[in-house]
């Protein structure tokens, strides 16, 4: 029995533990490396719905087989089809596929608002599909957070937080280089319908003397008794030379899309917006709010831009050049429950020039 279990301890040791290649710009998640064959063999992913007779009526269908995905809802089951040749968009993925991918996530959000799925459900699908395929980190990135370069708009929600920025003299709101304040918004107290509240998680004063102490927001986003989806829209264009930033809380998923359309349509509506269950906050002149992704550098959660990479979380946490921490870098991208390393092709300074997609890990 004793050599038994050595045995059975020493196949739990030698197991290959699961990693991620970057090689020649496209990410390669476990069991999916160039060297393996099931790199060339479609991911099918199936999603079953909850057993109610309306969640069986529900229908939509996508085929894009020139872009590698396909996905169909019948019978109470959600059917994703993804094809290897999605491999091949590094620089940037096809309009097709945005739309594909779109159309999948507001199927998914609409099934969830029937009580079909939950929220956690369409996340995890998502991860999936981003985990399946050989991808490029940009569109990895789309696949878990959504096309929110194409849509201008980013739902907040774990990994996505918000920025609140503003100048720390009130009567010089356009001097930021005399001192400003950095605000960090976090969605807490999450139901399993996925509405929560916004909450002030950090203040920081930057640009200004050590002395220098935070003043009051000019406009308030924290608070609220009712818990509310939150959707932020970061270039509502009113003009050629003109755009606002505005944050709208909806009560549901569904007030939350009607708000989406009426402001995409009249860009200067959001002070004005009658939608039911819907609140819309435009930022005031020389206020910003900007989506950021949540990570952890060296043992400590952070936020960075959307557009950030390794090497600009690295500066972020004070290690400047970020190259002098190549020899012990390391970081792992959520997979599965836990996370995998990524292993980079070729010299080591390419995974400074990763794109984060949030909840990565990154230490040295």
């Amino acid at each position: 029995m004793l050599v038994l279990l050595v045995a059975a301890a020493g196949c739990l040791w030698n197991r290959p533990r699961p990693v991620y290649e970057f090689r020649r710009g496209i990410l390669y998640p476990p069991g999916r490396s160039p060297a393996s064959r099931n790199e060339q063999r479609p991911a099918r992913l199936v999603v079953r719905l909850a057993r109610r007779p309306a969640c069986r009526a529900l229908t939509a269908a996508f085929r894009g087989p020139a872009v590698g995905l396909s996905w169909a809802l019948e019978h109470g089951t959600v059917q994703v089809d993804v094809e290897p040749v999605v491999t091949r968009f590094v620089a940037g993925a096809p309009l097709e596929l945005l739309d594909g991918l779109r159309g999948l996530r507001a199927t998914l959000a609409s099934a969830a608002a029937r009580g079909c799925l939950t929220p956690a459900q369409v996340r995890v699908t998502f991860a999936r599909i981003a985990g399946s395929m050989p991808l490029s980190p940009a569109l990895a990135q789309s696949v878990l957070l959504g096309p929110f370069v194409a849509q201008m708009f980013l739902d907040v929600g774990d990994p996505v937080e918000l920025q609140l920025t503003y100048a720390l003299h009130r009567r010089r709101p356009g001097r930021y280089d005399l001192g400003y304040v950095a605000q960090t918004y976090r969605l807490t107290d999450v139901r399993p319908d996925g509405r929560g509240r916004l909450r002030l998680a950090a203040t920081a004063v930057r640009s200004a003397p050590p002395s220098a102490r935070p003043i009051p927001p000019p406009i308030e986003l924290a608070g609220g008794a009712t818990p509310a989806y939150f959707r932020l829209f970061f270039y509502l264009r009113r003009s050629p030379s003109d755009h606002d930033v505005a944050l709208i809380a909806g009560a549901s998923h569904a007030a939350l899309d009607a708000a989406t359309h009426a402001l995409l349509a009249r860009p200067n509506q959001c002070g004005v917006l009658t939608v039911a269950g819907v609140r819309c906050i435009v930022m005031p002149p020389d206020v910003g709010l900007e989506a950021r992704l949540r990570v952890r550098v060296k043992g400590r959660w952070t936020t960075v831009p959307i557009t950030a990479t390794v090497a600009q979380a690295l500066r972020a946490a004070g290690v400047r050049p970020p190259a002098r921490v190549l020899p012990t870098l390391r970081v792992l991208r959520p997979y599965g429950a836990g996370y995998a390393p990524v292993l980079p092709e070729g010299p080591p300074a390419s995974l400074l020039q990763l794109l984060l997609s949030g909840g990565e890990q990154i230490t040295w």
